[in-house]
């Protein structure tokens, strides 16, 4: 059954969500044919907002339900644009404490990297707000490294809001400049990656059973005694 209402608290529902997704549209094609272009400039003004060279971006997102199948997706921005082969999943163990796990996430990566004595990135991207960038922070400190890290905040109806810096101050950052749409992009982005793996860890775990653990037993076997005895 479908409902269109045309008046009431339920209608203004229904615009205010047919006015973001076309402000949304608006934002992202009104530069689709200028993308590099709008590159160049988005990412002179962020090597301007840090006074340094800001070339490869890695940027981290957790995403769990309650606790469960807690996990953190990092992707990779060049030049503005992604970098899909260095996309990285972590598969996290501090369930519902984002504090933790981002501390968890972001341990894991950086102590990799000098390990292996890779090359490390211009900049360090948070989807998540203060606390978060403080979690970050304190652990790159711990590991004697010097790479800056922003937070990508959200405003109260879950679009990009803007950057803050470790000590939660604002960036100053113009809604409709060049950077601001290559955060949103980079948000967006992280997120997309980050709950694609969450949803898929999940549906993993719906669909096990005790039989998995059972040596012998293969996938049509399982689904004959499942069918049988439910």
């Amino acid at each position: 059954r479908l409902i269109t209402p045309i008046q009431g608290r339920r209608a203004g529902l229904l615009k205010m969500a047919y006015d973001n997704a076309q402000e949304y549209l608006n934002r992202k094609f009104s530069v689709i044919n200028t993308l590099d272009e709008q590159n160049y400039l988005a990412q002179k003004d962020l090597n301007k907002l840090l006074d340094a060279k800001i070339e490869r971006i890695e940027v981290f997102d957790n995403s769990h339900i309650s606790g469960s199948n807690a996990v953190a997706g990092m992707v990779v921005f060049v030049n503005g644009k992604p970098s899909k082969k260095d996309y990285r999943k972590f598969q996290l163990h501090q369930a519902n404490d984002d504090i933790a796990s981002m501390k968890e996430v972001i341990y894991r990566r950086y102590f990799r990297l000098l390990k292996e004595q890779l090359a490390m990135p211009d900049l360090i991207m948070i989807d998540g707000g203060h606390n978060q960038v403080k979690a970050a922070k304190e652990i790159i400190d711990s590991l004697y490294l010097s790479i800056p890290i922003l937070g990508m905040v959200k405003d109260s109806k879950h679009n990009t809001a803007g950057l803050i810096t470790i000590d939660g101050s604002s960036c100053d950052v113009l809604k409709d400049s060049a950077l601001f749409f290559m955060i949103n992009r980079i948000q967006d982005e992280v997120h997309r990656f980050a709950i694609t793996y969450h949803k898929s860890k999940r549906l993993k775990a719906q669909t096990r059973s005790v039989l998995d653990d059972v040596k012998g037993i293969g996938l049509k076997r399982k689904e004959k005694l499942l069918k049988h005895f439910g």
